[in-house]
């Protein structure tokens, strides 16, 4: 028979080891190394993209080739790429556009090294750092690389004052990017984007027919989940989800008794630690149900009378839906809701289990 015991001391060990240095778990690992795999793919894909493409540019979004066969490049490469024989002439159309394709390259590299991670995010998220507001002027002031006001207005197609405030995720990162931005040969900018736009669209609307369904599920549940949220509602009843959010209150009351008693007993903890947790799970609450607006179908309708199905292509409706979407969420998030508006507006998937910790109101 098997040595539970010493199982279990090795287990020990191995769990006590653990409380010596921040806990990551297997599913942001293998997010990780995903993320690195895809990297990968996109590099492959958008260079592909940037040799196709680069032939077809118009003078005026790119410096004509024959620039580059009467002027040294070395002015507009970054030293990073110093491996390149820059000083060398160059002497064929061919070896111009590889060097130029060859900064857009580097661009998109660049913009991918100063990325957020997801231990970043995670790290963000724990310390209540991962919304950061800012007047539309300061963020002008501090982030020069764009027109941020002419930029907002006619991606939102409103008035946006000076005073008005926008969301930052990632402060750090935007000053990097501004950095990169303002740092870079205008063209370059212009010519990544598109190599990036061309990929991102292309991994939306383009799957293997294996994944169809998924994809279709996933894009509905994403630009029409309210309505979904409706039907499913509507479809359980406020009867059964009375029964859940009882059944989830005693569970979750369950739950922050055995972590008390852990926190209480754990004695790599010091008291003042031991206290602060011990408040912040006494005051965790569970919540379980919609906001009264998700039950009201003309509300619902009148989230969607602004999408416009009228394209007669697939990706014109695929474009006119995300399009959509995004100016929903601004309108959203720029006004002030109560706290269960928020909190089901972040987890509308119907389909899918949404269990996590919202430290902003420390609710589950």
């Amino acid at each position: 028979m098997p040595d539970y015991q010493e199982n279990f001391s090795d287990a020990s060990i191995e769990y006590e080891s653990t409380l010596m240095k921040p806990v990551i778990s297997r599913r942001n690992v293998f997010a990780i190394f995903r993320a690195n795999l895809d990297y990968k793919r996109r590099s492959e894909i958008t260079a592909v993209i940037l040799e196709r493409d680069l032939f077809n540019s118009s003078d005026f979004l790119i410096p004509p080739i024959e620039t580059y066969l009467e002027n040294d490049l070395s002015f507009m490469l970054d030293e990073n790429i110093a491996e390149m024989d820059v000083n060398q002439p160059v002497s064929d159309p061919n070896s111009a556009l590889e060097k130029m394709v060859a900064m857009i390259e580097d661009f998109i590299t660049k913009l991918d090294q100063i990325r957020p991670s997801a231990n970043d995010e995670i790290l963000l998220r724990l310390h209540l750092r991962l919304y950061n507001n800012i007047t539309l002027s300061n963020l002008q002031e501090q982030f020069p690389m764009l027109d941020w006001t002419y930029f907002l207005q006619e991606l939102f197609k409103k008035n946006i004052a000076d005073d008005d405030v926008i969301y930052i995720h990632y402060p750090e990162y935007l000053k990097e990017l501004n950095k990169l931005v303002l740092n870079s040969e205008p063209w370059v900018v212009h010519h990544s984007m598109l190599a990036l736009y061309a990929h991102d669209v292309l991994e939306e609307v383009i799957n293997p027919r294996s994944e169809i369904e998924n994809f279709c599920l996933t894009a509905t549940k994403t630009a029409f989940g309210d309505a979904m949220s409706n039907l499913y509602l509507n479809h359980v009843g406020k009867e059964r989800i009375k029964e859940l959010r009882h059944f989830s209150g005693h569970l979750l009351k369950n739950i922050i008794a055995v972590v008390e008693n852990a926190v209480s007993s754990a004695e790599w903890l010091s008291e003042k630690d031991k206290t602060e947790a011990i408040n912040k799970l006494q005051s965790t609450i569970p919540e379980v149900g919609a906001h009264d607006d998700y039950w009201n179908i003309t509300f619902i309708n009148e989230l969607h009378e602004r999408v416009d199905m009228s394209p007669s292509t697939f990706f014109g409706k695929v474009m006119s839906i995300y399009k959509s979407f995004r100016k929903e969420y601004y309108t959203y998030y720029h006004q002030p809701l109560p706290k269960e508006m928020i909190i089901w507006g972040l987890i509308i998937q119907p389909y899918v289990v949404n269990a996590f910790h919202l430290q902003t109101f420390n609710t589950i």
